[in-house]
């Protein structure tokens, strides 16, 4: 059974609790600090009952007895449409290897491997989007997806241009949010948690949301060339 860790949690949000108001006491022995009104989880605790809890369905497991997970969230219930979805993390992990990744199945690791790894993706994104039949509402139609560094690509994600970057330092220093990059899904969920939770100008607001918009789009980049590479390298091959 693979192990959860602590990055893995902070990527997916986990540290998020509920505002201070709406708080379960017995939540106190768990919760690390308080921001914003907003609780925040202490995840080293987090790994450690998950890892209980891993322990404990592995010994159910083989003793023979049958395990029922129940979902509550609205989210966890099975939809089949027209047309069933394809999970693409789980056709990754079937189907395609890539040294580069170093075993990580992380959208943020699986991205730059197959960039370095495919000709075809370094040619089509190394030029214009305006070229390459590529609509955007956040990035010029002359922005160039791929930097390099000598012959290797940079991880896209290490290109998304930092919040507040051209703001003059006084009116940096009036921000209430301590955000300065979204680069990462922690960064996302901290941004948007923040746009609805935290008072601020709406210079502010606007930054962050564009600085969000711009992440959330390489982001569906991201799927759309790891599809590319899986079709030229694995479906058609």
């Amino acid at each position: 059974m693979s192990r959860t860790n602590f990055e893995q949690l902070l990527e997916a949000g986990c540290h998020f609790g509920h505002l201070k108001r709406k708080w379960n006491p017995a939540m106190a022995p768990y919760i690390f600090m308080e921001r914003n009104d907003i609780h925040i989880i202490d995840l080293h605790k987090t790994v450690v009952k998950v890892d209980e809890a891993a322990a404990a369905l592995k010994s159910i497991a083989k003793s023979g007895r049958k395990i029922l997970f129940v979902a509550t969230k609205k989210q966890a219930k099975h939809w089949e449409g027209d047309r069933n979805m394809v999970d693409l993390c789980k056709v990754v992990k079937d189907y395609y290897y890539n040294p580069h990744t170093k075993g990580s199945n992380s959208i943020k690791a699986v991205l730059p491997a197959a960039l370095n790894s495919s000709e075809f993706l370094k040619k089509k994104y190394s030029q214009p989007i305006g070229n390459i039949q590529l609509s955007s509402h956040n990035f010029p139609e002359n922005h160039i997806w791929l930097q390099f560094d000598k012959e290797s690509v940079v991880n896209p994600y290490k290109t998304l241009p930092p919040l507040f970057d051209n703001w003059e330092v006084t009116d940096v220093e009036e921000n209430v949010s301590d955000i300065e990059n979204i680069a990462d899904g922690g960064a996302a969920l901290t941004a948007y948690a923040k746009l609805q939770y935290v008072d601020m100008t709406p210079k502010e607001r606007e930054e962050i949301t564009q600085g969000l918009l711009k992440y959330c789009e390489l982001d569906t980049l991201a799927m759309v060339r790891i599809l590319e590479v899986l079709r030229k390298t694995v479906l058609f091959n």
